[in-house]
């Protein structure tokens, strides 16, 4: 009887995750968590090496060349705000204000799929070892990154058809003649964002990131690894944080 319990909430889990199991921007439903276990990997810095927010921001800048060199000096103020404040969606939305005023709708699609076009992504061997080891394993993984959802749902298309894989990432749209990020997944907001998507509360049995901005995350990871700069897994003492 537990055994024909097990299977049928699993055939309707697996059935949810096909029709829907992803994110998009104004489309947020609340998933009911599954009892497998949950893994967190973050995306930039863990599975593959590069920063794509940041790069993304420099093509940007590369091709509005006109907004550069207008608002220069408020660009600095901007900048110097995100230093001050990183973490903060309003640093970062005055950096993408003033970089992309002006723009259109048009073009805002054609900065997505150029970058993307161009974009190479390099993974981290020791991490995405983890990451197949885990999927073969049919761990539900998580991976919440601060880079927009857009532009990684065109990097990996294929995690977004996996029916073990759930993305979570900032949400881009145009406004105002601009970029905006509506929702910035980083530090603190991941855990709201995953919350809001999620419930109840999700507890993972592993985390992997290269940043203690994903502090909240990894507290609620039984076994947390920060990768270090030349790619390797660092085991952290969670005991020691929370205490």
């Amino acid at each position: 009887m537990k055994k024909l319990v097990v299977k049928w909430v699993s055939t309707i889990y697996y059935v949810l995750l096909k029709s829907n199991h992803y994110f998009r921007e104004g489309n947020l439903p609340l998933f009911i968590a599954n009892p497998m276990k949950h893994i967190f990997f973050d995306l930039d810095g863990t599975l593959h090496q590069e920063d794509t927010g940041a790069l993304f921001i420099k093509y940007l800048i590369k091709r509005r060349i006109i907004n550069l060199i207008v608002f220069f000096p408020f660009l600095l103020i901007s900048l110097g705000i995100y230093y001050l404040f990183p973490t903060k969606r309003a640093s970062l939305n005055l950096i993408l204000f003033f970089t992309t005023l002006g723009s259109t709708k048009k073009q805002y699609q054609q900065y997505i799929n150029g970058f993307c076009k161009q974009f190479l992504p390099t993974p981290i061997p020791q991490v995405y070892q983890a990451f197949e080891g885990h999927l073969v394993q049919k761990d539900t993984i998580f991976i919440i990154s601060g880079s927009p959802l857009i532009i990684i749902e065109k990097l990996y298309p294929d995690w977004f058809k996996h029916p073990y894989i759930h993305v979570i990432g900032s949400l881009l749209t145009y406004r105002f003649g601009s970029l905006w990020l509506t929702e910035y997944c980083l530090a603190k907001n991941k855990i709201k964002m995953l919350d809001k998507r999620f419930q109840p509360a999700i507890q993972f049995e592993m985390g992997y990131s290269d940043s203690m901005t994903d502090l909240p995350l990894f507290l609620r990871c039984k076994q947390a690894f920060k990768i270090t700069k030349g790619g390797e897994l660092q085991e952290l003492r969670l005991q020691a944080v929370r205490s």
